[in-house]
């Protein structure tokens, strides 16, 4: 999930911010990533060949502190847009997973394919997710699939429209 988003680094200070179309400013609270790594004595041979693994290790703790905040920052700001789409405890349904992806905006690459969003989903979620799966017939999958494409033209005019609104620099 980390590998599609773009990345902004902060060489110095303390403190930086969005600005919006809108004009509003929006503060961006910064957060410390750090790993630890702890080797104990051995031979160097016997280091060299546990090495991969320590680097392994240190990268699984990056990526797990910098996958948490994602979530952190994604929960704000779908809670301060209210854009939740909540089961409110109903099994998953493909009518939720439209309503989700209706939701969202969604992105298109320079050749206007539909790029996929990716959805975050807890692991008893994607459990129910796979077992629905299974249990679909050819016909619902028809019927969702052709859902889906609709869904994806109009999504597809909305991002046109907003890119032929928009005011480029230069």
């Amino acid at each position: 999930m980390l590998d599609g988003i773009r990345g902004h680094i902060v060489h110095e200070g303390q403190a930086t911010s969005i600005a919006r179309p809108s004009g509003e400013t929006e503060a961006t609270p910064l957060k410390t990533h750090s790993a630890t790594l702890e080797i104990p004595r051995m031979k160097v041979g016997e280091f060299t060949q546990q090495h991969q693994a320590f680097l392994e290790g240190i990268a699984e703790q990056f990526a797990a502190s910098q996958s948490r905040q994602v979530i952190e920052a994604i929960t704000l700001s779908t809670e301060k847009t209210g854009n939740i789409i909540d089961g409110k405890g109903e099994k998953f349904s493909e009518d939720l997973m439209y309503k989700a992806l209706e939701s969202m905006a969604h992105s298109f690459g320079p050749d206007g394919q539909w790029e996929a969003p990716s959805l975050v989903v807890s692991p008893e979620q994607m459990k129910r997710i796979v077992e629905h799966e299974k249990s679909r017939t050819p016909e619902e999958r028809a019927a969702f699939d052709k859902r889906l494409k609709n869904l994806i033209i109009k999504k597809k005019a909305e991002h046109d429209s907003e890119q032929a609104g928009r005011i480029l620099a230069g």
